[in-house]
């Protein structure tokens, strides 16, 4: 704080100046002020609230990709979470547009992202395009990638690296739930309550991505 009189800068808080004694009187803050840096926190707090979530896979395998954009889709809009999501394969909003630079869009689109999620199929672990992504998100020690095998043999096909780096979740009901779970857990600021009321209210869409799942074996 500094003194009016003799320009000297005390400690916060201090009532008189250390130099000439001379007794401090508070800046008033201005209603400008207040509502200046409630503008600033606001601002802030909406770039906390936006998330970015990408779904790595195979063209290949359009329908599940398609199927677990839309379980993210409805239980985010449900809790009126701000968020964008990206699926390659996805035409239109949140995919690639036609004419688009395909290796821009997708590095555009991890730098952005603060959770990934790669779909591990027969198709996706061995395309060019997965291994890259996966290559790329690695290279970010910031980004969260989470692996999902579905109707692949892990022990066959999933040991060797890239693979053996991360830790594998096996597509069940039981997984994709805690994997739920733990992308809001992230996102929301407030600890969720109710927790089995919570897993009831998604059990519904985790249910419709998984019958994607065992139709497109």
């Amino acid at each position: 704080m500094k003194c009016s009189k003799c320009q000297t800068e005390n400690e916060v808080g201090a009532q008189f100046c250390e130099n000439c004694g001379y007794k401090l009187i508070k800046k008033m803050v201005t209603q400008e002020e207040k509502n200046r840096k409630n503008d600033i926190m606001q601002k802030k707090n909406a770039e906390i609230k936006e998330h970015t979530i990408f779904i790595c896979h195979s063209e290949k395998d359009k329908e599940i990709a398609g199927a677990f954009y839309d379980m993210l889709n409805m239980i985010l809009c449900h809790r009126n979470i701000e968020y964008k999501l990206f699926c390659s394969s996805k035409e239109g909003e949140g995919g690639i547009e036609s004419g688009e630079d395909v290796y821009k869009a997708i590095t555009e689109n991890i730098d952005k992202s603060d959770n990934i999620f790669c779909l591990l199929t027969n198709n996706s672990y061995k395309s060019a395009w997965t291994l890259f992504e996966i290559g790329y998100t690695k290279a970010s020690k910031a980004k969260q990638l989470v692996p999902i095998a579905i109707n692949i043999d892990y022990n066959k096909k999933l040991k060797d690296k890239p693979y053996s780096y991360f830790s594998i979740k096996q597509c069940n009901k039981n997984n994709i739930v805690q994997i739920i779970e733990k992308l809001l857990r992230n996102i929301l600021v407030e600890e969720i309550a109710h927790k089995e009321t919570f897993k009831i209210a998604i059990n519904d869409d985790v249910d419709k991505f998984l019958k994607i799942v065992e139709e497109n074996p």
